[in-house]
């Protein structure tokens, strides 16, 4: 399975998600100074890290991980700072983001050999202004390991 493959499911399961308006594969900073996204918005960061596994003895590798930034971002508007507090917002996007992330976990499963887990380690909530719109995130990061569909090829010597 290639990259293509995981970023199709990714975006698959976030658009059969109730709770996420829209999905983007793209750059953090493109986020910036757009009106037109709908929130919540899950963006992919596109530029995933790549990892090759445990290689056999004919130099194919079994398996090759992914790993992605993972954001979701919703509105925080001033009104809905006025009746809701900062740490109960975050928590509300949170929740949505735990539930699309088992999701997509429980879905490359049913792909052959592919599972996806959450780095523990890195993550983080934010707040900030973005063109008068105030947004809160929450980050991590997804490591999907894969099995490699490698083909022998056509090589032609001359």
């Amino acid at each position: 399975m290639g990259l293509k493959t995981v970023v199709d499911k990714m975006e698959e399961v976030a658009n059969a998600y109730s709770e996420i308006g829209q999905f983007h594969y793209g750059k953090v900073w493109d986020v910036n100074g757009r009106i037109d996204w709908v929130y919540p918005l899950l963006l992919v960061e596109c530029q995933p890290d790549f990892t090759g596994g445990k290689a056999q003895d004919n130099l194919k590798t079994l398996k090759k991980q992914y790993t992605f930034k993972v954001f979701l971002y919703d509105t925080y508007n001033f009104d809905e700072q006025a009746t809701k507090d900062l740490v109960t917002k975050q928590d509300e996007v949170e929740k949505v983001f735990e539930n699309y992330l088992g999701e997509l976990s429980s879905k490359l499963m049913t792909i052959h050999g592919t599972f996806a887990k959450r780095d523990v380690t890195e993550g983080f909530h934010g707040w900030h202004k973005e063109h008068n719109t105030m947004l809160v995130q929450v980050y991590t990061k997804v490591i999907v390991t894969t099995p490699v569909d490698c083909t022998t090829g056509t090589f032609v010597y001359v």
